[in-house]
């Protein structure tokens, strides 16, 4: 069974959280965590206000699982060309977006907008960028140097695509997956993540199934977002 998932806004209302809750927690990396329970929090608002009639209230219905997976009932197809238009307020402008409800968990709706809500959220949560922890975490370790991810206007990692890399380092990062997350010795991901990452979660209709030669994929699913959030939870 999982664990429930509350997020205050900020440390110290988590642990009043905890404390209202009887949640008897150990203080980790950017969360608390009990046996039936984490705690966590975003460090401030994650996104700008709004005013009542522009509020979706379908967006009470989104999870952090609906946008690892996108199933956010995303209503138009908002990619990295769509986000490059944008001179501010990623986010906002995203959540402002028609969510089609009854498809939210429900349905695959390939959209940006998803990993960078997450890369958002990680960086809310953490009080670093999502390169600022691979750099730090990950890279480093591995020896790559200085890596360059594109942003958004506000300087946010944009989560789910634009990070440059040579096919050395693509190669290496295929190697740690081959090794469950370890690295000479030493653990840099948890080897169930490694697991996770290679299952499949919703199942893809198959008029999106079609490759550029028009010809049906032999495989047609969807498998979780890679995020830096599930890499150190």
């Amino acid at each position: 069974m999982g664990k429930s998932l509350y997020i205050a806004e900020k440390p110290s209302v988590a642990q009043e959280f905890a404390k209202a809750l009887h949640i008897n927690t150990q203080r980790k990396d950017g969360y608390l965590e009990s046996a039936e329970a984490i705690v966590t929090w975003c460090v401030g608002h994650l996104v700008t206000m709004s005013y009542p009639e522009e509020y979706d209230p379908a967006l009470e219905d989104l999870t952090i699982y609906h946008l690892l997976t996108m199933q956010a009932g995303s209503k138009e197809c908002c990619n990295n060309v769509w986000f490059s238009k944008l001179t501010r307020d990623w986010e906002t402008n995203w959540l402002k977006q028609p969510k089609i409800r009854e498809d939210i968990g429900k349905a695959f709706h390939y959209d940006s907008g998803c990993s960078y809500t997450l890369s958002r959220i990680v960086t809310k949560v953490m009080g670093k960028n999502c390169l600022a922890l691979m750099q730090e975490r990950v890279f480093d370790k591995m020896g790559f140097g200085e890596i360059n991810w594109l942003t958004s206007p506000e300087g946010h990692n944009t989560g789910g695509w634009g990070m440059y890399l040579t096919a050395g380092k693509i190669s290496a990062l295929a190697q740690l997956l081959l090794q469950k997350g370890e690295w000479n010795g030493e653990q840099l991901i948890p080897a169930w993540w490694t697991e996770e990452i290679g299952k499949m979660r919703v199942v893809i209709p198959d008029a999106l199934c079609l490759s550029y030669q028009g010809r049906k994929r032999d495989f047609c699913g969807r498998r979780s977002i890679w995020t830096v959030s599930d890499l150190f939870s």
